[in-house]
């Protein structure tokens, strides 16, 4: 019957649903400048798990500190990051 369709996310662990959709985004991205974008897009709300997550994925470091300071480390990174990969492709 119809009813076979039921939601498979149940053995989803709670935490993975608590993940931000723009972190999704940003774990996605695909060049660093849509990182950028996503990381402003999500500043008002990020928390110090998210900028943790972030630079992992990127392969920086974030030194612990005030949240705002990670914010801005992350960003500057990410800056520099782009600033190669656009020097690398062209």
């Amino acid at each position: 019957g119809a009813s076979s369709q039921q939601k498979v996310t149940q053995d989803v662990p709670e935490e993975e649903l608590q993940l931000d959709p723009l972190l999704l985004d940003f774990l996605d991205a695909d060049t660093y400048e849509e990182k950028l974008n996503i990381l402003s897009a999500v500043h008002s709300k990020i928390t110090d798990d998210m900028i943790t997550t972030m630079a992992i994925a990127c392969d920086v470091e974030v030194a612990e500190g005030d949240l705002e300071v990670r914010y801005n480390q992350l960003k500057s990174c990410l800056l520099t990051l782009d600033r190669y990969e656009i020097n690398r492709v062209r």
